[in-house]
């Protein structure tokens, strides 16, 4: 009796999502596939299936969420970061949908084992993934700013070093820089930054790198270079900022090492043991010439 009962909820269910995406005029599987083989092809990371099935619902149900003008703005800069092509309404309710997903793989799990238990454990679950789905999101943006944040030293430095020597092209500077970037995600703003300048007003493309970083380096780095604009010597205020940057590099080096502590105490622990093994057998060698001496 169970098995011809799991065979009419899973029929059933496959009927019904073949109904959301008749209705709601969604890709079919086979689209879908097809699209995952050509970003494939091009090297970029798609999302599964059921990603897809899962933002392609929320693009055309968007409409049922409401978000306050100034997380809005804050979540649609998240996404243009992490270069995902979807509105901030979207996302909120793919990531809610996400769940309630989750949640619907349990109901028939509970009618089956009679267990309504199964139903919170479901629940849980759901809410656990999704609050991850939206963490990545956000862990995702703020490891490519730490990445950013740990170029600007270097940035600053370069700058600092062609404002000595009277150097005032501030794009000619930029695109120079881009090329030797160390960090793509940096060169990649420069990239913007430089498209910025090409096609309009110098100064509001420094500060639309200034909103996009948003961290307080590039404020330091993006106001001394707004002056240089104007025309003013700021060779000792990039002087300045360079010494403030080692600070922030050291700090940075400290956080990335506190990161790690069992990685590094092994080496301390072989460092250790090594120190007293070479004293071990200088005191031994000591000790037995002191013997033979002692007997003679």
């Amino acid at each position: 009796m169970i098995p011809v009962y799991l065979l009419s909820i899973l029929i059933f269910c496959m009927g019904g999502y073949h109904v959301v995406c008749e209705l709601l005029e969604l890709p079919s599987g086979k689209t879908r596939k097809t699209m995952q083989s050509a970003a494939r092809q091009n090297g970029i990371r798609h999302d599964g299936e059921v990603d897809l099935f899962v933002t392609s619902l929320a693009e055309k149900l968007h409409w049922l969420i409401r978000i306050d003008p100034v997380r809005r703005a804050s979540l649609e800069n998240v996404l243009k970061i992490a270069k995902k092509n979807i509105s901030p309404e979207a996302f909120i309710l793919s990531i809610i949908l996400l769940g309630l997903l989750v949640f619907a793989a349990f109901i028939p799990v509970a009618m089956v084992m009679g267990d309504i238990a199964m139903l919170g454990l479901g629940a849980l679950l759901g809410v656990a993934l999704a609050a991850m789905r939206y963490r990545s999101i956000t862990a995702s943006v703020g490891n490519r700013k730490d990445r950013i944040v740990a170029e600007c030293p270097r940035f600053a430095n370069y700058l600092t070093q062609n404002l000595a020597t009277q150097n005032r092209d501030l794009l000619g500077m930029l695109s120079a820089y881009q090329r030797t970037a160390t960090c793509p995600d940096f060169a990649e703003e420069i990239a913007l930054t430089v498209a910025d300048m090409r096609t309009g007003n110098y100064e509001r493309a420094l500060f639309n790198l200034q909103h996009r970083v948003d961290h307080p380096s590039m404020t330091e780095i993006v106001r001394g270079l707004q002056v240089v604009l104007h025309g003013d010597d700021q060779t000792m205020y990039f002087e300045r900022v360079c010494f403030d940057m080692k600070n922030l590099e050291q700090a940075i080096l400290r956080k990335e090492a506190s990161k790690r502590p069992r990685k590094i105490t092994k080496y301390q622990f072989a460092i250790m043991a090594g120190t007293i093994l070479m004293m071990a057998v200088a005191l031994v060698t000591q000790l037995l010439d002191n013997l033979q001496v002692l007997f003679q």
